[in-house]
């Protein structure tokens, strides 16, 4: 039997432990390991059918030149002659989540030393960057997740995603468990996607409030025998909202331990990681009680990539880098040239607004595993060794670093991430960063705080290792907590009212799943255009389920299918969030925040027609 290797599951924010097994016949299998203390022998079916990822027709295997095949030295050529002419501040590089702390470590010092660009970001921050930056601003240090295992020992879950077992099914998992010890649950959401039926108390309250419901119960914690204060819960939520805030403050004045629970999916800003930990800090002031934030991650390595410098530089001079929604948006005009790493930006912005973008680019270059549109029409792709086929780290929310081994070589022509920079740096006459596991590992230990303990080899032994004290990101902003209920007279359209919503399909975005036969035709399904609605607005609108109707807002007009969802609040429809481009058209480009990487995007106003 071949050889077992650990790795770690890039797929999510999760970060199960497994391994992967080369068979004689040249496939991968997976195989779950039951001594990780994260997954404990669990793994969803992304997991087991990772090894597919390794063996697939979709790979893309030799460098090309518009889409045709061509050399390493041909293709390193005309990269470097699209960017020679560039200054630094007209390019900009995008990293995938999934990356690795090694390939973005690789990256900043590409970037930074060798384009000497400030335009720096990566995916994972859009993720899960306006938790992490809400809850280091409240904390002033480094946030560190206590391990999920532990949430049955809390007397009260105060979870702020009903749809929290949809976006990480891990958590989902040990709140039920930690439900079924006795613990006493509170949901408040906006739209109950079934958590809340199994909770001692669901509070509704209207899109865009949360953070100001936590605000009131955050009076009611400290004031209970007063009313609540403004701004008026009239405009919160419904009339019963008052009384479940009090019964919400009431059992966790009862409890002796409490956690507060949520997916950074569900985080567009900061505010709502804000109150979230200035709430478990006025429980922790009380008397004989200890309160947590669970905060949990969207994406694989987004913590890791921030430590590592892949993000804006926020110095404050003119020359203060654009973030990953300033790069993208339609209108922008600061760039030549973009750098893609290890994500396909169709997936996020459409194929349209992908060719649009790719227009007003002198060069646009991308280093992918896979052959996708963003290759395709890229003017240089270059194939990169992706997961399984280089050891690696990741670090999560817990504060560990974890190793992921390789268990094959590289298919075809590609190479890692590191060897691709440093020979690219060459090929501009620039010094090339470190491109060996070991040399990259010893300037981490030098230069990145929080790394300075680790050493590689007992991380290869060991698997995981605890970080040090790390530098907490950089923030000058102020989080502004005011709602503003969302208006209903633009453009006089407003029978309904739009908002999107994180949904159990985000995995669509990511480039690498599809690849995976047994969930291509789920990925290509769930491409379609729907929105959710309550079944008593269905029938009132004379709507069947999945029956097309015309959407129509202030921005513009989509037909697409409607489903019943009988969690969505009469009055509402529901955009599930993975349909980026679709919402965009519908509902704006949203208000993005460098620092923060967060996209607020208000309700807005709708009319439906029958299809």
């Amino acid at each position: 039997m071949n050889e077992l290797v650990p790795v770690v599951c890039p797929f999510c924010g999760v970060g199960c432990g497994m391994y992967l097994q080369l068979l004689d016949d040249g496939l991968v299998a997976t195989l779950p390991s039951r001594s990780d203390p994260i997954s404990d022998g669990r793994l969803c079916v992304r997991g087991w059918r990772a090894g597919d990822l390794l063996v697939n027709s979709q790979r893309l295997t030799s460098p090309q030149i518009g889409g045709e095949p061509t050399s390493w030295t041909e293709a390193l050529q005309q990269a470097s002659q699209l960017l020679a002419g560039m200054a630094g501040s007209r390019v900009g590089m995008l990293a995938a989540g999934h990356l690795t702390n090694e390939e973005g470590f690789a990256l900043s010092y590409f970037g930074r030393e060798v384009l000497g660009t400030a335009h720096l970001d990566n995916f994972g921050r859009m993720v899960d960057g306006p938790a992490l930056w809400g809850l280091e601003h409240s904390q002033g240090q480094a946030y560190r997740r206590p391990g999920l295992n532990t949430l049955p020992d809390y007397d009260v879950l105060v979870c702020l995603n009903s749809n929290l077992r949809e976006l990480n099914d891990e958590a989902g998992a040990w709140v039920h468990k930690a439900r079924a010890a006795g613990s006493r649950l509170v949901v408040i959401d906006a739209v109950d996607d079934g958590l809340g039926q199994d909770a001692q108390l669901y509070v509704q309250h209207k899109p865009g409030a949360q953070a100001a419901v936590l605000q009131e119960l955050s009076r009611q914690l400290a004031h209970r025998t007063e009313p609540l204060l403004s701004p008026d819960v009239a405009e919160l939520g419904p009339a019963e909202l008052t009384d479940q805030l009090r019964e919400a403050a009431d059992l966790i004045a009862a409890a002796d331990r409490v956690a507060v629970v949520f997916s950074t999916r569900a985080v567009p800003t900061p505010e709502l990681a804000v109150v979230a930990s200035e709430i478990a800090r006025q429980i922790s002031e009380a008397a004989d009680q200890q309160a947590e934030v669970f905060a949990i991650a969207g994406t694989a390595n987004s913590v890791g990539l921030i430590h590592m410098g892949l993000l804006p530089d926020q110095s404050g001079s003119d020359s203060e880098g654009l973030g990953l929604g300033e790069m993208l948006a339609p209108e922008q005009e600061g760039l030549d040239g973009l750098i893609v790493i290890g994500e396909d930006l169709s997936g996020w912005i459409g194929e349209e607004a992908l060719e649009a973008l790719k227009d007003k680019l002198d060069a646009l270059i991308v280093i992918d595993s896979l052959s996708t549109p963003c290759t395709r029409l890229a003017d240089v792709a270059l194939p990169l060794a992706g997961f399984g086929e280089r050891e690696c780290s990741y670090t999560q929310l817990s504060g560990e670093v974890c190793w992921s081994g390789a268990a094959v070589s590289p298919p075809g022509e590609s190479r890692p991430l590191p060897a691709i920079l440093a020979e690219f740096a060459s090929s501009l006459d620039s010094p090339s960063g470190a491109a060996q596991t070991e040399a990259i590992w010893q300037q981490i230990s030098a230069q990145i705080s929080g790394y300075e303990q680790i050493q590689l080899a007992a991380l290869r032994s060991e698997g995981r290792v605890a970080l040090g004290p790390t530098a907490p990101l950089p923030q000058s902003g102020e989080v502004d907590l005011d709602y503003q209920p969302p208006s209903r007279d633009e453009a006089g359209v407003g029978s309904y009212t739009l908002i999107s919503r994180p949904d159990k399909n985000w995995w669509i975005l990511d480039g690498r799943v599809p690849a995976i036969p047994v969930l291509y035709r789920e990925a290509r399904d769930r491409q379609t255009r729907y929105a959710l609605m309550n079944p008593a607005d269905m029938e009132e609108a004379q709507i069947r389920p999945g029956r097309s109707a015309s959407i129509e807002t202030a921005q513009g007009s989509e037909e697409l299918m409607i489903h019943e969802h009988p969690g969505v609040p009469t009055g509402y429809i529901v955009l599930p969030a993975h349909q980026l481009a679709l919402i965009g058209r519908l509902m704006g480009p949203g208000q993005y925040d460098r620092e923060s990487s967060g996209v607020l995007r208000a309700p807005v106003a709708a009319e439906l027609k029958k299809g």
